[in-house]
């Protein structure tokens, strides 16, 4: 593997509590990376609890082109319960999407707070349900990971992963992208400007 693979990683950005389905929004990154090197960055707003997720993904990673690898997700639910649906951004990117899950998930207790507070609950917890059942736990170097793949092997996901990680087990596209959306976001004068 190449260590000038270039990568994406998509990750979101902090919101006060203030914000759930009150139609505001915070930001997602999408951090790029030649190797562990980051080389550019897209920001996109995303509505807390929206249901503008796979759409907001899709316009920042368009805008970086096709020259690429492979994109990481930071799990599926973005800004709240805003879901964001891998297997669509694989058809329209036709590029792999590994999708990365930082702990497990109880399924039974997502779809029950998605029950309770979204009347369109169905189609939010078939994306969760439909990607998680698929995900296997990958033992690396630098800790566990869960993961979730479509357009590409999970050998070959791991081998990529491997090859990312920097400081610990999450790949440096992903880190990276975290790190920009929640510094970003700690910001109340740029949440401001967001909402604006």
């Amino acid at each position: 593997m190449r260590t000038s693979l270039r990568t994406l990683g998509v990750d979101d950005g902090y919101f006060p509590p203030t914000y759930k389905k009150s139609g505001r929004r915070t930001l997602i990154a999408t951090a790029v990376c030649e190797g562990i090197n980051l080389v550019a960055i897209k920001l996109e707003k995303i509505a807390v609890d929206g249901l503008d997720g796979t759409e907001a993904v899709l316009k920042c990673v368009k805008s970086l082109g096709t020259g690429y690898s492979a994109l990481f997700l930071d799990g599926v639910t973005y800004a709240g319960f805003n879901v964001v649906d891998p297997d669509i951004i694989y058809s329209e990117t036709e590029k792999p999407v590994i999708t990365v899950f930082k702990h497990s998930l109880n399924l039974k207790l997502i779809k029950e707070a998605l029950m309770k507070n979204f009347n369109d609950w169905p189609y939010r917890y078939e994306v969760i349900e439909r990607t998680y059942l698929r995900a296997h736990e990958i033992t690396t170097p630098k800790g566990n990971l869960i993961i979730s793949c479509i357009g590409i092997s999970y050998a070959d996901a791991f081998n990529v992963i491997v090859n990312l990680q920097n400081i610990n087990q999450y790949p440096e596209p992903l880190r990276v992208a975290d790190l920009i959306a929640s510094g970003l976001t700690r910001s109340q004068d740029i949440l401001t400007a967001i909402n604006n």
